[in-house]
């Protein structure tokens, strides 16, 4: 059998074709050819078809597979957990909503650390420097 790479078999069966219809005007015959599969053809030539690059781009083409399903599956799992964050928002504001409304709130907030009584000590502080200095 003779060695060809795929790109010879497939080359060959185009001019197999060509010639059939265009020289011998089978067109029978030509439909034949142009269906036939390129290993059939190269089966019915007896043809062996090796293709060491063939093979280099298939494990490339394999990785590239391997990434795009890795990304896609990264691309799912953002979409899931951003789902979720929106639902943790949803509950949190809920929850936020269920909170008794302090109207205090603003001056209950007391950064100091005392009891929030800071008029009343200022005035208890003149006071008794009104004390001292007479």
């Amino acid at each position: 059998m003779k060695k060809r790479t795929l790109q010879q078999v497939e080359t060959a069966k185009r001019r197999a074709e060509s010639f059939t219809r265009g020289v011998l005007h089978d067109e029978p015959r030509a439909d034949e050819i142009a269906s036939e599969s390129v290993g059939d053809y190269a089966e019915r030539k007896h043809l062996t078809i090796e293709n060491p690059k063939e093979v280099r781009t298939m494990a490339i083409s394999r990785r590239e597979r391997e990434l795009q399903a890795a990304n896609t599956l990264q691309e799912q799992m953002i979409e899931q957990l951003e789902e979720e964050l929106e639902t943790l928002r949803g509950a949190v504001g809920q929850a936020a909503a269920l909170l008794p409304e302090d109207e205090d709130s603003d001056e209950s907030e007391d950064l100091d650390g005392d009891d929030g009584d800071d008029e009343e000590e200022e005035e208890e502080d003149e006071e008794a420097f009104d004390v001292h200095s007479s």
